[in-house]
């Protein structure tokens, strides 16, 4: 389904996701419809790439519900500071994804992204980065996002932990 998402989001940024609709219910019997029609409630115009999809469609099996695609940071006037790949609004967690174009671009873009999450740090937001060995084992993508709400529930209280961590046993914070 993560292939078929990205994919389809792809479609969708570009407005064809009614035609995928039509073309299912005109030919809904042909091979692979049973799949492309599970694929399509899942598809979200806002995400840029197939490992954002993939990213997100895993967080969410995973029980990190409110992730969203391409979350704006704002700063305490309302400007823009950043926007993340995926976010969580509620524990102000996020996710960026560094995909190939980022190492194609070079040290400049490099500095621009570390700026860019140090700021959003600054606001309170717990990012982690995800790459090529994230996207192949999720459990690496799980790990990391995972080890970003303690605090935030620690700075936010309970409410913004995802329901599957609340019912974890508590272990001791070093301090």
């Amino acid at each position: 389904l993560g292939r078929l998402g990205g994919v389809g989001e792809g479609v969708g940024r570009r407005g064809k996701l009614a035609g995928i609709q039509a073309a299912l219910e005109a030919h809904g019997r042909r091979r692979g419809a049973v799949l492309l029609r599970q694929a399509v409630p899942l598809l979200d115009r806002r995400s840029d790439s197939p490992p954002e999809t993939r990213g997100r469609l895993r967080l969410h099996a995973a029980g990190y519900l409110n992730m969203e695609p391409q979350v704006k940071i704002l700063d305490d006037g309302g400007d823009l500071i950043a926007t993340v790949d995926l976010g969580d609004p509620i524990a102000k967690v996020g996710m960026q994804h560094q995909g190939l174009i980022h190492f194609e671009k070079g040290a400049r873009q490099a500095r621009q992204d570390a700026s860019r999450d140090d700021l959003s740090r600054f606001y309170d937001w717990s990012i982690f980065q995800t790459f090529a060995e994230d996207d192949a084992k999720p459990s690496l993508m799980h790990d990391k996002a995972r080890a970003c709400y303690p605090d935030q529930a620690r700075r936010f209280g309970t409410p913004a932990l995802p329901d599957f961590l609340r019912e974890l046993p508590r272990t001791p914070h070093a301090t």
